[in-house]
């Protein structure tokens, strides 16, 4: 089993949805990194057993992503 955490970021640009994924070791990193992304309709950190640990919305958007 990886011990990695991925960061998911959604954005909204032209119509579309674009999914991104970033992988860290620790989940510090991966909370710190999405804390400080800006543009962002929607930021989820998942651990390494793939269970959502934070997630963050932006509140100038409403979505269900």
């Amino acid at each position: 089993m990886t011990r990695a955490h991925r960061v998911r970021t959604h954005h909204w640009r032209l119509g579309r949805l674009e999914v991104k994924d970033a992988i860290f070791e620790t989940e510090a990193e991966a909370l710190a990194y999405a804390n400080d992304i800006d543009g962002a309709d929607s930021v989820k950190v998942f651990g390494h057993d793939n269970q959502l640990l934070h997630n963050v919305v932006s509140s100038e958007f409403d979505s269900y992503a």
